[in-house]
């Protein structure tokens, strides 16, 4: 497999932890503890898919590619950003 597909199914997949993790929490009926361990899975995925995005961020990549790239970034940003605040 490709350095590059493998950093961002990785990437796809944290991603997707930390949009599970999030819509547990709109459950209303959770348990403190329940609560907690979303949150550590969110910050774990987070901490994970940054180490992918670092290592995939050092691979070359086309013009195209490197574009897309920088429009994604920016995206996950601010979705970061906002999740943050919420």
């Amino acid at each position: 497999i490709l350095p590059s597909v493998k950093d961002l199914s990785a990437i796809q997949y944290h991603i997707k932890n930390v949009v599970t993790a999030q819509r547990t929490l709109l459950i209303v009926g959770l348990t403190p503890e329940e609560r907690k361990a979303q949150y550590d899975i969110i910050e774990s995925s987070r901490a994970t898919y940054k180490g992918d995005i670092s290592h995939y961020e050092a691979l070359p990549k086309s013009p195209e590619a490197q574009s897309a790239w920088k429009r994604f970034r920016d995206n996950l940003d601010a979705v970061v950003e906002i999740n943050n605040q919420a």
